[in-house]
């Protein structure tokens, strides 16, 4: 009996040994790839790929109350006036990625295959890591310098929409999330490079760090590379050779990188200059410098400074019909407060170029300006049931309803201007025509994806199907402006749910 005992007792510890050993076979397999992948480096531009297929699918822009931009729907503009749409910053981290995981797969496979078989293998090197990271950081530093020194029409649509934005706040009757920077409307700046980082920085997201963020990995995986040697020790003349390789590569990409770069930069100089001599007095060289700066960077027709300083040139010398001396009068009468006459000015301008993005903006800033000044929007407590039926009653309706032929204006000019559908939609509820302000909101839905504006709009969406009688709607339209308000901001809504029950 005690023979067999310890025979089953043997037998068990065998059976167990067996299968720790079992487990722990598995458990070298499981982990295989995860050691390959350490020691051979391929985690680095994998987990770079990573983050740059992060930052195609993230926005990179969002302006509250309009809405976000991604990657694909940023085209890359350097300062050659090349406008095409498919080369984008989203094209550029896709390909990179795509670089990122051909070189990190290209180790690692045979990495693990070597593992198994019990090989030393290879692991990528820091030059190699290096080239992956600079080319990740380069879609960052390229976004930065083409908002900063090249592209002043994307800098030009940001500053207007962050304007609509920042009116349609003075409008809601409610806060909203504060931005990193509070402006107020009308304050939006694009002349000077500071102006623009500061509004690059005010629209932004993380999606533009992302980029660099692959970088930094790649560089890191470099860093840890650093005391690899090369397993074959090189000649001294090979050695030679591969420096001399390397200087002209090297050479090559900055020669590229200069000739690629260097227009904007020097376009603002010549743009600069030209502001100076306008100072001076000085209007023939500074006719001079300013079309020197143009054929450099040709996106200088859409800098709104630029063009209005060369219109002042061309104002003093007599050429007050050109296009550029009406866009330095309209200027000239808005800072007078003069705006019916800065509308003289800029509407026939439109007029006579339709496409020209300037004239567009100029156009559009004037008619802001005159319609805040004929407008007074206030909002009346919600303490009542008859006040919950029609929270907001805009005070001074005679004032407000001269602002409607303004508002029809800036909408055939713009039929997409988010501000102008919902002051547009707020005076016809207040005139009680429910239906043509029902309409207004629908068209926010439609042209904004920013969740708070869609609560706005959804919220007098409901409200304009309950001045219509239908009850049973506006539960739930304001039920799903509610839910779009996840920081608890739009207390018109809420207030307006909470009288229904």
């Amino acid at each position: 009996m005690t023979l067999a005992h310890e025979a089953l007792q043997r037998a068990d510890a065998g059976a167990a040994i067996e299968m720790r050993t079992r487990r722990g076979d598995l458990f070298a397999r499981a982990v295989e790839p995860m050691r390959a992948l350490l020691e051979s480096r391929a985690i680095w531009p994998l987990l770079a790929a990573a983050c740059l297929i992060a930052a195609v699918a993230l926005p990179w822009v969002r302006i509250p109350l309009i809405g976000a931009t991604g990657a694909l729907g940023l085209p890359l503009e350097l300062g050659w006036g090349i406008h095409a749409s498919i080369l984008s910053y989203g094209l550029l981290c896709l390909l990179v990625a795509a670089v990122c995981c051909a070189a990190g797969a290209r180790t690692l496979l045979p990495g693990v295959s070597a593992r198994a078989l019990g090989r030393p293998l290879s692991s990528l090197r820091a030059p190699l890591l290096v080239t992956l990271g600079a080319l990740a950081l380069a879609i960052t530093a390229l976004y930065v310098f083409q908002a900063l020194l090249a592209d002043f029409r994307l800098i030009g649509v940001w500053a207007d929409q962050e304007n609509q934005s920042l009116l349609i706040r003075y409008h809601l009757g409610y806060s909203l999330p504060r931005q990193l920077r509070t402006l107020q409307p009308f304050q939006v700046q694009t002349a000077t490079v500071t102006d623009r980082l500061l509004l690059l920085v005010q629209v932004s997201t993380i999606g533009i760090l992302l980029p660099a963020l692959a970088g930094l990995l790649c560089l890191y995986g470099a860093w840890l590379a650093r005391s690899d040697t090369i397993a074959e020790p090189l000649s001294p003349v090979d050695m030679e050779r591969a420096r001399r390789v390397r200087r002209l590569m090297l050479g090559a990409v900055v020669a590229v990188g200069v000739i690629m770069l260097a227009r904007a930069p020097v376009g603002l100089a010549f743009e600069k200059l030209g502001q100076d001599a306008v100072t001076g007095g000085d209007y023939a060289t500074a006719f001079d410098r300013f079309d020197w700066a143009e054929r450099l960077n040709p996106n200088m027709a859409a800098f709104a400074t630029f063009r209005t300083q060369r219109g002042e040139a061309q104002y003093v010398m007599g050429a007050r019909t050109s296009e550029d001396a009406s866009l330095y009068l309209a200027g000239q009468y808005r800072t007078q407060r003069s705006y019916l006459l800065a509308w003289g000015a800029d509407f026939p301008l439109l007029q006579a170029h339709p496409d020209d993005a300037v004239v567009r903006q100029d156009t559009l800033l004037t008619l802001e300006r005159i319609i805040e000044s004929s407008t007074n929007v206030g909002l009346t407590p919600v303490d009542d049931e008859a006040a919950f039926r029609n929270p907001t009653v805009i005070l001074k309706t005679d004032e407000v309803d001269s602002s409607m032929p303004w508002l029809d204006a800036l909408l055939r000019i713009d039929p997409s201007n988010v501000y102008a559908r919902y002051l547009r939609g707020r005076t016809l509820f207040t005139l009680h025509a429910y239906e043509l302000a029902g309409q207004d909101f629908q068209a926010i839905l439609a042209v904004s994806h920013d969740a708070y504006a869609r609560s706005a709009a959804y919220t007098y969406v409901a409200l304009c199907r309950a001045g219509l009688g239908d009850y049973a709607a506006e539960r739930v339209l304001l039920q799903q402006a509610v839910e779009l308000d996840d920081g608890y901001y739009n207390t018109t809504a809420r207030q307006a749910a909470s009288g229904l029950h």
